[in-house]
């Protein structure tokens, strides 16, 4: 994202972002180049469109000058920091001569170019300087064609501002070079004609006033200064003119669109209230024509049950008075048949034709009501048969929940215990309560798990349950078994070793530690440390190598069991590492936008922690952050940290100093031959360290040697370092 300070916009990086930034150009495709503004070519861009064209196209633009830098935090935009050019320049030289990238040079007064090649090749060997050329030319093309036929990757043009920016913008093309840089009069530095300002000039932002005392001339071009401050004001205002002329037209039409909103509110809320008293009649018409209806339905419906009723009671008395009279009749004949006897002593039939079919249909009707009576007899049986059925069922169920009801209570207070006897129970580390319940069915001391289970959830007993062996029997209920399995409860079986894990241990001498101990096998936890699964983001899983928990074990007092399973002994140790790290969650998201990683940090650390006694571990961090970042001088270190412990960590048997064959080992832990930080880390750092890593000391240290006291000697420049390895107070002499 570009920040535009008076009509140029300027790149908002760090200067390792900016060197990184013009690194991914000269490795891409095409022709780039490079621009850095000060306030003074600001002012000249303001008065000629054609340069301020050539500088916006420019593929960086950085920010050299303090006053670019105060003139875009008085706009309200400020700038991560200032990039001076030469600086800028060094650092690219760096990684160039690392990669062999070649160099050509443009500009300043004959011979100076030449110079400045010599110098530049002997300070940073691998670079090349395929050509140079003085300023002095009056035709672009024969440069052009030199540098083309050079084969440079990199040009450093140093004609002065504004003619190296329109040369560029108009040339770069033709040059086919990857990158050309726009660097004033770095040239006459580079060659040792001029000097920069001594440091302290440089730390306040005062090169400038250096610049003027030594080069009185230069006043005339220092009076921009004044007048780009008195612009960058007048653009503060103007902005701030515009901004509140753009909220007033916007909270206009904020108040216009609100209006609007509220009076399409009041309309759809109107209509709305019309629909609703439309809907409400409605509702009530079709309310009350539903009544009406349900009513006559009802009246209806109570018509015809009080017919059907009428006609039952009719049916059913005249069917009782036809019963009556058969009744009737069959007792009148009774008495018929009784009273006439014939003269020889038989019984006269009074069955003619005539009686006969009326006796027949008479016993057909008797027959019919005496079975309507027994159906209806039946019916009020079966009617008075389901209440004693609903009674036993009931009586039944009740007693089978009884039954259910006294095992579960009897098993919840060992009532149903008939054979008395104790057990060892083992608890192990991340066992769940449902595997508690599992090993004390299967040990004889409860019966049903799944009520085990849910008594322990309402007691909690997840909490109170600790890991270790304990000695339980079937007298003890629920609550006596959970509250026996606790670590304070007297019932532990198993020995407890208390171990103090040093800082600064590796990986290896942590399980050597913990072997003799008799927490559990060398063997076992080896093949944890490399196999295990945990459950940590800052683990690697798919990582079988040992190195995967290197860093991670928290130096600390721990209590382990004897024995104790192997994954649980590290996860203790994991786990408080997880912990400590809420003690740093500030620091570390600062890390991170810094572009140091958990691991990174961790790795860091652990360096400190094998290179001190603990007394100065914040100012060899500043030492490690310098040379990894770059800034300022670094003669001689080229990003390497050059820190034996990290070579001794991939030479575990090594005794004695370190000689010149354990410095062409090849390992990426050799921090002599690899730059940057190793790819894990070296041991496992205690919080003192950490802390170190995180907030590192604020100074200019770029090199360090152990004196013959025991302390460490830290130095700014590779002159002062090496005068004291060769003194006698050096440990090595």
């Amino acid at each position: 994202m570009r920040i535009n300070v008076l009509g140029i916009g300027f790149d908002n990086l760090t200067m390792r972002e900016a060197v990184e930034r013009a690194m991914e150009l000269l490795h891409g495709e095409g022709t780039h180049y490079v621009v850095t503004p000060n306030p003074e070519i600001v002012e000249v861009c303001r008065e000629w469109s054609e340069v301020a064209n050539a500088v916006n196209q420019a593929d960086l633009v950085l920010p050299d000058g303090s006053g670019i830098l105060k003139g875009a935090a008085i706009l309200g935009t400020p700038l991560k920091e200032r990039i001076p050019g030469i600086e800028f320049a060094e650092q690219l030289m760096e990684r160039m001569a690392k990669e062999k990238r070649s160099l050509y040079l443009l500009g300043a007064r004959p011979r100076i170019a030449e110079l400045a090649a010599e110098r530049l090749m002997a300070r940073y060997p691998g670079l090349v300087v395929s050509g140079v050329h003085d300023g002095y030319f009056q035709e672009d093309a024969p440069v052009v064609e030199s540098i083309r036929s050079s084969g440079a990757d990199v040009v450093f043009v140093c004609t002065g501002a504004p003619r190296q920016e329109l040369w560029m913008a108009k040339n770069a093309a033709a040059t086919g070079a990857r990158l050309l840089i726009g660097l004033g009069g770095s040239l006459d530095i580079f060659s040792g004609m001029a000097r920069r300002a001594p440091k302290f000039w440089l730390d306040h932002n005062l090169e400038w006033f250096y610049r003027l005392c030594k080069e009185p001339w230069r006043f005339r071009r220092m009076m921009k200064l004044p007048l780009f401050l008195r612009h960058v004001r007048q653009e503060k205002r103007e902005r701030r003119s515009r901004n509140q002329e753009a909220l007033r037209q916007e909270k206009r039409r904020l108040d216009a669109a609100a209006r609007e909103a509220r009076r399409q509110a009041r309309e759809e809320e109107r209509e709305l209230r019309l629909r609703q008293r439309e809907e409400e009649r409605e509702n009530r018409q079709r309310t009350r024509e539903s009544r009406q209806r349900t009513q006559e339905e009802q009246r209806e419906s109570r018509r015809k049950t009080q017919e059907e009723q009428r006609e039952i009671r009719r049916k059913t008395q005249e069917e009782q008075r036809e019963i009556r009279r058969l009744e009737r009749a069959q007792r009148r004949e009774a008495r018929q048949r009784a009273n006439i006897q014939l003269p020889d002593g038989r019984e006269e039939s009074m069955r003619n034709t005539d009686t006969t079919g009326w006796n027949a249909q008479e016993a057909l009707r008797l027959q019919q009501a005496q079975q309507r009576q027994r159906r209806r007899g039946r019916r009020r049986w079966r009617w008075w048969l389901r209440v004693p059925a609903y009674l036993l069922l009931v009586i039944v169920l009740s007693v089978l929940l009884a039954e259910c009801g006294w095992l579960l209570f009897s098993d919840l207070c060992a009532f149903n215990r008939e054979v008395q006897k104790t057990a060892i129970v083992q608890v192990d580390t991340g066992d769940s309560v449902k595997d508690v319940a599992k090993k004390l069915h299967e040990a004889g001391l409860i019966n049903y798990e799944f009520f085990f289970r849910i008594f322990a959830a309402f007691a909690k007993a997840e909490d109170k349950i600790g890991a270790g062996s304990y000695e339980l029997s079937t007298e003890m209920d629920y609550r006596a078994l959970i509250v026996g399995m606790r670590n304070t409860s007297g019932n532990l079986n198993s020995a407890v070793v208390r171990v103090t894990i040093p800082e600064g241990y590796g990986v290896r001498d942590i399980i050597a530690l913990l072997a003799r101990n008799g927490v559990a096998t060398e063997a076992e936890l080896t093949d944890a440390a490399q196999n295990a699964t945990f459950d940590y983001s800052f683990i690697d899983n798919n990582d079988h190598n040992l190195a995967r928990l290197e860093g991670y074990l928290f130096p600390d007092t721990y209590d382990f069991f004897q024995p104790e399973r192997a994954t649980s002994a590290l996860n203790k140790l994991l786990s408080n590492f997880e912990r400590k790290l809420d003690n740093w969650e500030g620091e570390l998201a600062y890390a991170e936008t810094r572009g140091y990683s958990l691991n990174d940090i961790i790795t860091v650390a652990s360096l400190i922690e094998k290179e001190t006694d603990g007394t100065d571990q914040a100012r060899i961090a500043s030492v490690i952050y310098h040379r990894l970042e770059g800034s300022g001088d670094r003669g001689g270190t080229y990003g390497l940290l050059q820190i034996d412990a990290s070579l001794l960590y991939v030479l575990p048997d090594h005794t004695g100093p370190i000689t010149a064959a354990d410095l062409e080992t090849e390992s990426l832990y050799n921090l002599y031959r690899n730059a940057g930080l190793p790819p894990t880390p070296i041991a496992n750092p205690g919080a003192k360290a950490i802390q170190a890593a995180l907030t590192p000391e604020s100074t200019d240290y770029y090199y360090y040697g152990l004196a013959k006291d025991g302390k460490h000697r830290f130095f700014s420049t590779y002159r002062e370092f090496t005068s004291f390895l060769a003194s006698p107070d050096y440990i090595g002499n």
